[in-house]
């Protein structure tokens, strides 16, 4: 790495900059160590973010598809109610024609008997 390239004035500067602690009297090995142990410290730190987010946005999720669900629901249901409505308005006409049909027929068996 470019650590082991740098001095301790640097590494120590670098340090000062990412906020992490550290002693003026340590090495330059304990330095990049510390250093070294920071950058595992915060691809874990981030990682964790990242799944934490994901968490956290789980239930908008789930509720957007819920919501998008119950507009098809309603939409369904909708439609089902206007089928309905129309299968009725139908029922109603064919039992006129039917209650119609059936005053013919025992109008015309009427004149039948009268006839014989």
């Amino acid at each position: 790495m470019k650590r082991k390239e740098n001095s301790i004035k640097k590494l120590q500067e670098e340090c000062k900059n990412r906020k992490i602690g550290f002693m003026t009297t340590w090495t330059k090995a304990a330095l990049i160590k510390r250093l070294e142990d920071e950058d595992v410290r915060d691809a874990e730190m981030k990682k964790l973010k990242n799944q934490l987010k994901k968490v956290q946005d789980a239930p908008k999720i789930a509720s957007k598809k819920a919501q998008l669900e119950l507009t098809k629901c309603e939409k369904t249901k909708t439609e089902l109610e206007e089928k309905i409505a129309e299968y009725h308005e139908e029922k109603v006409r064919l039992g006129k024609l039917w209650v119609q049909n059936n005053e013919k027929i025992e109008e015309i068996k009427s004149r039948i008997k009268s006839l014989i």
